[in-house]
């Protein structure tokens, strides 16, 4: 097929032809930018409730925003985008929510003091959790991961920077547990079954 249009082409732009549906995007806007398209949104708390499974990922745009998967299943298409991106940011919770397919679970990148608990990421064609770092040089990272459950992937948590901790997950992958190409932090109380190794 072919597809045609009329561009303005006075100021630079950015094109993107999506083969999927596209993202949701929350924010700390009015209605949580796309939070009532997929859930309910609590401007006091900036917390986006889901209120059903949704089959495309969500992109948190803004600090201190909750995302309360309440039980629903996010499902994606296999080796495709992250279920859930924070690109930037701090005090990010994401929590009750079950992540199936996609290539990357949930996605911190330069993301800090943020609050990964109680979610299932399975079926992944990459990796459960990536945590990247705050900035290029930085080392920072404070988040905690916790009471999770990550099965059938590749890599279960991907740790590109220390001081994160991660406590009572379980964690069921093909080739390594956690990948971690910094100082650890703090790891225990985990689960780790079928690993060909737990740690690379």
């Amino acid at each position: 097929g072919s597809l045609a249009w009329t561009q303005d082409l006075v100021e630079p732009h950015l094109i993107f032809i999506q083969t999927v549906t596209s993202t949701h995007l929350i924010a700390d806007e009015v209605n949580g930018k796309d939070c009532t398209k997929i859930g309910s949104w609590d401007d006091g708390s900036k917390t986006c409730t889901l209120t059903g499974d949704v089959f495309e990922s969500i992109e948190i745009q803004s600090s201190g925003i909750t995302l309360n998967g309440n039980g629903a299943t996010l499902l994606g298409p296999d080796g495709l985008a992250a279920g859930v991106y924070v690109p930037e940011g701090t005090g990010v919770t994401i929590k009750n929510l079950t992540i199936d397919g996609f290539a990357n679970g949930i996605y911190l990148y330069e993301a800090a003091d943020c609050f990964i608990r109680g979610n299932t990421i399975m079926d992944v064609a990459g990796t459960g959790i990536t945590l990247s770092p705050q900035t290029p040089n930085s080392d920072g990272g404070g988040n905690l991961v916790t009471g999770n459950q990550i099965l059938d992937t590749p890599t279960g948590i991907f740790n590109k920077h220390k001081e994160n901790t991660f406590i009572r997950n379980t964690i069921r992958s093909a080739d390594f547990a956690l990948d971690s190409n910094k100082e650890l932090g703090s790891f225990y109380n985990n689960n780790l079954i079928g690993n060909k190794s737990p740690f690379f």
